[in-house]
C-alpha cells in the first residue's frame, strides 16, 4: 500500500510540473506573440522604434523562461531573427515577424502532450 501512495504522490508531482511548464510556456509565446502583433502595427510608424525595444526587452525573459523549459534549435534561430529586426524595414521587417511568430507557436505546440508521444 504504501508502494502505491508514494508511486500516486510522484506521478502526480510529474504531471503538476509538466502542467505548469506547460501554463508557463502558453502564458510567455502568447505575450511574445502580441508584442510582435504590435511591431507589425507599428512597422511603418514612429513608434516601431518604441515597439521593437519592447520585444528585444521581452526577449530576454522568454529565452530564459523558454529554454528552461525546453531545448529546440528554433530558439536560436528566433534569437538571430529578434537581433537582426531593429535594421529591417518594410516587407522584410513583415517576413522576419511572420516567421518569428510562428517559430513561437511551433516551440509551444512541440511541448504539447500528445497520446501518440506517449505510446
Amino acid at each position: 500500500m504504501r508502494r502505491l501512495i508514494l508511486c500516486s504522490v510522484i506521478f502526480f508531482a510529474v504531471a503538476a510540473g509538466s502542467w505548469g511548464s506547460l501554463r508557463v510556456l502558453k502564458g510567455t509565446t502568447e505575450e511574445l506573440c502580441r508584442r510582435i502583433e504590435r511591431c507589425a502595427e507599428a512597422h511603418d510608424s514612429e513608434s516601431r522604434e518604441t515597439a521593437v525595444e519592447a520585444l528585444e526587452e521581452y526577449w530576454d525573459s522568454y529565452y530564459s523562461k523558454s529554454s528552461f523549459i525546453t531545448r529546440s534549435e528554433s530558439l536560436e534561430d528566433m534569437s538571430v531573427s529578434v537581433a537582426v529586426i531593429r535594421h529591417k524595414y518594410g516587407e522584410e521587417l513583415a517576413a522576419e515577424l511572420r516567421a518569428l511568430r510562428e517559430r513561437a507557436r511551433i516551440i509551444f505546440e512541440e511541448q504539447r502532450p500528445r497520446l501518440s508521444g506517449v505510446l
